[in-house]
Order: structure tokens, then sequence, then C-alpha cells
């Protein structure tokens, strides 16, 4: 998902902001700390490289999260491991204070370095935050 959406309604926010003062001002302030606040679940959602060597379960690791890998015995776990991954990575981003960049494209992520050798490309969900309110029936 492009970051373009975001852009530009923080351009057009900037643009009203000498029209209609404070009360726009606070409310751009949030969206730039967290983007969430304006377009939930932006962030949820992540380009994974899927690989595997001879001998060995189904890796998956996101570009753009350095760090954040995981692996399955087969490509429907390593798919579910991958969103629970990506999950906790998300999280602990975010209780860190850390910025969470939007995902690249998918066109962005075939033409990274790591995409060369990849089995599959897949779009991954991360399981709902940690910090979600619960659901009660």
């Amino acid at each position: 998902m492009s970051s373009q959406p975001v852009e530009q309604s923080i351009a057009m926010i900037e643009k009203r902001l000498a029209r209609n003062g404070q009360v726009l001002e606070a409310f751009l302030e949030r969206i730039k700390k967290d983007p969430r606040t304006y377009w939930p679940g932006v962030e949820r959602r992540y380009v994974g490289l899927v690989h595997k060597d001879t001998g060995s379960g189904y890796g998956v690791s996101f570009p753009d999260l350095p760090g954040c890998i995981t692996a399955g015995g087969t490509l429907e776990e390593a798919r579910e491991m991958a969103a629970e991954a990506l999950a906790l990575h998300l999280d602990g981003l975010e209780e860190d204070g850390a910025a969470i960049l939007p995902p690249s494209s998918p066109n962005a992520i075939v033409a990274h370095p790591d995409a060369a050798d990849a089995l599959a490309i897949i779009v991954v969900e991360a399981l709902p935050s940690r910090s979600a309110a619960p659901i009660h029936a």
C-alpha cells in the first residue's frame, strides 16, 4: 500500500489549518504520530517473501521489517506463523514508540534483493494487535 493517500490527506489538512486553526492542528499531529488514527489497519498488512532450502521448512521474511522472520513445516503453517510474527513485531515497535512505516507495494518487494531467491511472495495480515480492545459477544 502506498503512503500517497496519507501524504495527500496530510497536505490537504495542512492547507486547511490556516482557516480552521487549533482543532485541525491537533488532529494533524495525531495523524502524523500514528496514521492508524485516521486509517485503521493501514500498517497491519505487509508483503512477505517465502524461502525454502532443501531439507528445511518454509521461511518467511518481511523486507519492510528487518528482523521479522519466521518459519513453518508447511506453506500453510509458515503463513500462519508469519501472521503471528508480524503482529508481535508491529506490537513491539508500537510499544517502543518506534516509527512503523507503511508497507511497500508488491512491485517494490519484487525488486528487493531478497526476492531474487524467494519461492513465493505473499501478502500477510497481522493478527489483531495485543492492544486492541477485546470483542465480547
